[in-house]
């Protein structure tokens, strides 16, 4: 019986841990015999969750060889790659973190014991590009010159143009993307993913020619609109996850960096416009356009990653918090739908994509407040740009007048440069966290 080689039967049919329980009785020889040790880390690439990975890793790199430095970064690369790349830069104790850091020092040893022309230096320049990437912005110059150093190295290897065109795209860099992508696309053919990445950057680049062809390879039914630009008819809505900060108004008992997720109505496969409203800090917003990347970073229900806003939409956001019952925040929506204000409401800690059906009408906000009592309601107004806004404030007054509830929106004054009132009405929304608090309507987050 040949062990090696049943054990490379397995990870061929992709079953890597099957391969690892073969090979297990031999894990004395890890780190001595480089066949069985090439093979182990093959495995690992495809099991990046596994716990023992970087030990296995380390235990490994005894070999010494070249090859094996390079399965090594790629395993602990695959363990970086775990991060989504919207989260912000992993720090040195995370996983990510670590392993990228390591495996950039594997790939810096490797290659000082090499020449340029030696075999290996464009897989190391490559995985050590990858693991800069993984790093964050600030190593992004680093990783761009490492790309190009592995291209030079291996021009005709695809895949260092896609993981090139993968960064580029994360950094809002849409020429170099495409370009990027249509060097993979003459490499790898056809691959689904490239096509994604070539579709996407023409798409926020304009060029909808180019675009609507990439997307009708996929198979999707696009047509170009007015403008030029792919259009997908009847798409259902879709959710966003937006990078953001916790707001500044002391609601949330959420971390102070996190996501909020929005609902987007598609006008093409990767872009369309937000038809929910922002609860928490961040640039995006109900109305504007904003791309998404076609890889989603949850799948029930799908969730897509924001890559950039394209378009900031000139409508009026009012942020508002109340202590009122489903009802009354109906009626208060009901009673600013004559001037064509949209309302949203849900209660702090809610999950933010419950706020879908507001988007079909200003009744509809309601929906998001789930019980029968009093709740504290953290809200927004969406009203058209150019909307009267002391129309808008005598509405809401009327309103508040038949329907007394604990208001404040202290944005709206703002807006009308009412000093005074603006003053107010940030003291009256502080007055009605403190009021919430009181009555159990908020848990407040540790240090908040």
């Amino acid at each position: 019986m040949d062990t090696l080689a049943d054990a490379e039967r397995l990870l061929n049919a992709r079953d890597p841990s099957g391969c690892l329980g073969l090979l297990e009785p031999m894990r004395v020889r890890l780190g001595e015999d480089e066949a069985l040790t090439r093979l182990w880390l093959r495995a690992l690439a495809e099991l990046p969750r596994r716990q023992t990975l970087v030990s296995e890793v380390q235990a490994a790199l005894a070999v010494g060889s070249v090859d094996v430095a390079i399965a090594g970064a790629v395993a602990l690369n695959g363990v970086a790659a775990l991060r989504p790349l919207d989260a912000p830069p992993p720090s040195a104790d995370t996983p990510a973190g670590a392993t990228a850091s390591m495996a950039l020092s594997l790939c810096d040893a490797a290659l000082a014991q090499l020449e340029p022309k030696d075999a290996g230096v464009g897989f190391l320049h490559w995985q050590r590009a990858n693991a800069l990437r993984a790093l964050g912005p600030e190593r992004d110059e680093e990783a761009v010159d490492a790309y190009l150093a592995a291209t030079r190295a291996q021009p005709e290897h695809g895949p260092i143009w896609f993981d090139l065109c993968v960064l580029h795209k994360w950094r809002g860099r849409w020429q170099n993307a495409l370009e990027c992508a249509l060097k993979a696309r003459a490499r790898l053919g056809d691959h689904r993913g490239v096509l994604w990445n070539a579709a996407i950057a023409a798409t926020v680049l304009g060029q909808g020619d180019v675009a609507g062809g990439f997307w009708r390879d996929l198979g999707l039914p696009v047509r170009l609109g007015r403008g030029g630009m792919p259009v997908v008819d009847g798409a259902p809505n879709l959710q966003v996850r937006v990078p953001s900060r916790r707001s500044t108004y002391g609601l949330e008992d959420e971390p102070e960096l996190g996501f909020e997720v929005l609902w987007v109505a598609p006008t093409s496969p990767c872009h369309g416009v937000v038809v929910s409203a922002a609860f928490r800090e961040h640039v995006i917003d109900h109305g504007d356009v904003v791309v998404w990347d076609g890889v989603p970073v949850a799948t029930d229900p799908p969730v897509f990653p924001l890559l950039e806003q394209l378009h900031s939409s000139a409508q009026i956001r009012l942020a508002f918090v109340a202590i009122a019952s489903p009802a009354q925040i109906a009626e208060l929506a009901d009673g600013l739908s004559a001037l064509d204000a949209t309302l949203f409401a849900t209660t702090p800690g809610a999950d933010a994509r419950s706020s879908e059906g507001a988007s079909n009408g200003a009744s509809n906000g309601a929906a998001d407040v789930a019980s029968a009592d009093e709740q504290l309601v953290r809200g927004k107004l969406i009203a058209p740009e150019g909307t009267d806004l002391r129309a808008l404030q005598a509405a809401l007054m009327a309103v508040l007048g038949r329907v007394p509830m604990k208001f404040a929106i202290p944005e709206l004054y703002e807006s009308l440069q009412d000093t005074k009132r603006a003053g107010q009405e940030h003291q009256a929304w502080r007055g009605v966290v403190r009021v919430a608090e009181k009555r159990g309507l908020l848990r407040k987050a540790d240090g908040g």
